[in-house]
């Protein structure tokens, strides 16, 4: 797979720090520039478990959200796993549909994902210090609202 055929995407190494310790962790945006094939994106990079539920969706704007997700996830986690094969890496759904990650060699990182309109963006963590990520789309007509409930911090 060329970088053609896939999503454009920003990948941002991050450095966390607790006390004495500096711990590692990735962000990646994915923008779906329509450059790429759904369908051979999703034979590349989807594992078992994630390929049979990708299957089941039947929504297109659904199944290019899902798919983007995974991808910006597994990018993130394949830099510190230091992991070429993004199948080798499943991002299964928990109980309350929160991403789990899959890997043989998972040396204790866990992933948060959200996706809006064409945009996805993971942030992979260790996994003794849950992280949260959330990206919105703005609305121009409920932009004074959401402007008028923030604080100037």
């Amino acid at each position: 797979m060329t970088s053609r055929d896939c999503p454009r995407t920003l990948v941002s190494p991050l450095e966390l720090r607790r006390e004495d310790r500096q711990l590692k962790g990735t962000l990646v945006l994915a923008f779906d520039d329509q450059t790429y094939s759904v369908a051979e994106l999703a034979r590349e990079i989807l594992g078992g478990r994630e390929g049979a539920y990708f299957s089941r969706l039947h929504h297109e704007v659904r199944r290019k959200s899902y798919l983007l997700g995974r991808y910006a996830a597994k990018l993130a986690l394949s830099e510190l796993l230091v992991e070429k094969d993004l199948q080798a890496i499943e991002v299964v759904r928990g109980v309350f549909e929160q991403p789990i990650v899959q890997y043989n060699e998972n040396r204790g990182y866990s992933v948060t994902i959200s996706h809006a309109g064409s945009v996805a963006v993971a942030l992979a963590y260790p996994a003794g210090h849950p992280m949260g990520i959330d990206i919105e789309r703005l609305d121009k007509a409920r932009y004074q609202t959401i402007v008028s409930q923030l604080s100037d911090q």
